[in-house]
């Protein structure tokens, strides 16, 4: 099992089984899969809480959910979510799994608290907890679509090590 926090230095609790498979016995044998490194990034290492980002992630006060999140959201250095009890007391130091239902259920993007209010956090945020560069964006496709695809990728510098790996075996 090989996960974001544990093996990518990347925040997010997303441990995913890999399989590597070779047709050459001896490389199957001399393959092993990544060790562990330590986890020195945090949240604030991905989340900006002094810039205000696009105001359709923000919670208004007039939310279904404000007033639960305005009193359950006591650690303003933590990340919560919404689960299918309602607000999570829960305040993760790690992310929780970014999952495909954040496309479905958009109040199942984790949520934080900034300098400016209580906001889900964004798709630029999900990709640089994915493990994807700066630089990377989506084309132009429903926000809902956007979430979605960020819950079934992988932690890219995950397989980017065992990728190297196995290249490494040639």
């Amino acid at each position: 099992m090989q996960g974001a926090h544990t093996h990518a230095n990347i925040p997010q609790f997303r441990d995913r089984i890999f399989v590597a498979a070779f047709l050459d016995f001896e490389k199957l044998e001399k393959f092993s899969f990544p060790g562990e490194v330590q986890l020195t990034k945090t949240i604030d290492s991905f989340v900006d809480r002094a810039a205000k980002v696009d105001e359709q992630f923000y919670y208004l006060s007039s939310s279904r959910y404000y007033d639960s999140l305005a009193h359950k959201m006591k650690d303003d250095t933590a990340i919560y979510r919404i689960d299918d009890s309602g607000v999570a007391t829960r305040a993760w130091r790690i992310c929780p799994t970014l999952k495909a239902n954040m496309g479905t259920y958009r109040d199942r993007v984790p949520i934080l608290r900034d300098i400016h209010g209580i906001r889900k956090i964004t798709p630029a945020e999900c990709l640089a907890l994915q493990g994807f560069p700066k630089n990377f964006n989506f084309p132009d496709i429903p926000m809902g679509e956007i979430y979605k695809q960020l819950g079934n990728t992988v932690c890219v510098p995950v397989v980017m090590r065992i990728a190297r790996r196995i290249l490494a075996m040639d």
